[in-house]
């Protein structure tokens, strides 16, 4: 962080927001791992699954470009962790049980 103009000065939120941008793609990985233990099949998984193989690339740039953007981030990382949302509320839908259970 000691590249990006005056984050050594800031207190100390402001600069864990900054060191924390990678655990975003961390969060992909979760989802991945909620992906691979969920039920095969299904139009609504295979969107999930398209969601969630896409979200590690805009997550990948917006871990470069966000620094730069400050502590609102960018519209890479907005966009990751909508689809990841929208991905992990499809799972749930998809695994939930059946009404004769």
């Amino acid at each position: 962080m000691r590249h990006v103009v005056g984050v050594p000065h800031l207190d100390g939120v402001t600069r864990m927001v900054f060191r924390s941008r990678f655990l975003l793609l961390l969060v992909v990985a979760v989802a991945n791992l909620a992906l691979a233990s969920s039920k095969a099949g299904g139009p609504l998984r295979r969107l999930a699954a398209v969601l969630i193989l896409a979200a590690p690339f805009p997550l990948l740039v917006a871990f470069f470009v966000d620094p730069y953007k400050g502590i609102q981030g960018s519209l890479w990382s907005r966009v990751a962790m909508y689809g990841l949302f929208l991905a992990g509320a499809l799972l749930v839908i998809a695994n939930r049980p059946a009404r004769g259970s």
